[in-house]
This record gives C-alpha cells, structure tokens and sequence, in this order.
C-alpha cells in the first residue's frame, strides 16, 4: 500500500482499447507496470515500484473482482456498471473513452421503427437492461433480443428489426450498410474502488485525483456510487 506495506494494492484494468489510455493514466502518477502488457501474456503484471499490481481482466468482469475485494480498484465504463446494477463507488471519471449508445439498424427499417407498429420492435443488444430502459423512455414497444457478440449481424441478416450497442467512431455500422437512428445516452469510464479501500486509502486517491486533475485526465472528483 501507499505506506510501504508488502501487500500490493491491486488495480483491475480492462483489456482492449481502454488498456492503454488507462496505463497511461497510472504513469501520470509514477505507476508503471514491470512488462508490456501489449506483449506480455501475463495476466498479473507487478508495478516498477512492488507497491501495486495489474490485474488484466474482461471489462465486464472489473465490477465481479472489485466488488468481492479481489482487487482494490479498478477501471470500467458505465455502460457495464449500469447494466450488471453495479453499487460500487466511483470516486472519480476519467475524460477518455466516453462512447455513445445507439439506436442503430439498416436505413430502410427507419420508417417502421418511427411509425406505430402493431407488434413490438425487435431490438438486439448486448445492453438489454440498458436497452429495454433507454426504449422505454422513448415510448417504444421493444422486444430486446439479448446477444453476447456480433450485434450487427443480427440487423444486417434481418434476426432483429434494429440494435443497441456502443458506437465509437460508427466505422464498423457503415462497413454492415446500418445507420444510427438516434443516440440513447453517453457512457463514461469510471475509477471504482472496493468497500473501505476509499478511507483506508483516503490520502493516496487525492493525490492521484489532484494530478490527474491537473493533467486534464478526469472531469470529476466528486465520488458517485450509482
């Protein structure tokens, strides 16, 4: 810990494009691991320091380690959060990888989605609290077809009459000929910390929130919990 202890603080930080800029953040304030994670197949990788560890883990996976106190902290969007009903605290939100949820599907099934249908709307997401949510707010009768990949596809095949999922920079609809309908909501990436860790801690998480602060790289240190 920040005293000198021999135990590790463990840190879980998600695997695929937040790996990076989340690292990132952690060498903003002195904390760097030992290996390359882009090159390394460990999946515990120490800091130069010995005072912390990485835990490579599944983003949807972070709330399951941080919760249970597996790890002490750890990095992971609100889309998951929200979806998983997460409780977890989220002292701070960092300025990088906000992604937009959205409504998307092929141009000509906009018409039938805008008008009144006498069936519900089929609506694929691998979101479906977060989709069932964010359609009922918009009056609209779905059925949410739940999907764990290629969400696309089940468009672009005809299996569902539209999709919700996370839009970046909407390369990936354009190259699957769908549109984006309308943009739901904004997702925002959180640093979560496990029950008690925020106090016994207090002093090393206002240091990183102050530098972080000063490097642009959060946009809120006031502590969230839902």
């Amino acid at each position: 810990l920040s005293d000198g202890s021999l135990i590790p603080l463990r840190i879980a930080v998600p695997k695929g494009r937040l790996m990076g800029r989340v690292l990132g953040a952690f060498a903003a304030v002195g904390i760097l691991p030992d290996s390359d994670p882009e090159t390394s197949r460990q999946l515990v990788l120490k800091s130069t320091c010995g005072l912390y560890e990485f835990l490579i883990v599944k983003n949807s996976d972070v709330p399951a380690f941080v919760e249970s106190g597996t790890a002490d902290l750890g990095i992971v969007g609100s889309d998951v959060l929200e979806e998983c009903g997460s409780q977890i605290a989220r002292p701070m939100t960092f300025s990088f990888g906000q992604t937009r949820i959205c409504l998307a599907g092929r141009q000509e099934q906009r018409v039938l989605l805008e008008n009144q249908r006498a069936t519900p709307v089929v609506v694929a997401s691998k979101y479906p609290r977060m989709a069932a949510r964010e359609l009922s707010r918009l009056g609209m009768d779905s059925e949410i077809l739940p999907l764990s990949g290629s969400v696309e596809l089940a468009s672009v095949i005809g299996l569902a009459d539209a999709i919700v999922d996370l839009v970046e920079t909407g390369r990936t609809l354009v190259q699957n000929g769908l549109v984006v309908f309308k943009d739901l909501c904004q997702t925002q990436v959180h640093l979560c910390v496990a029950k008690g860790m925020r106090y016994q801690n207090s002093e090393l998480l206002k240091n990183w929130r102050q530098e972080w602060l000063r490097q642009g790289l959060i946009v809120s240190g006031k502590e969230r919990v839902s």
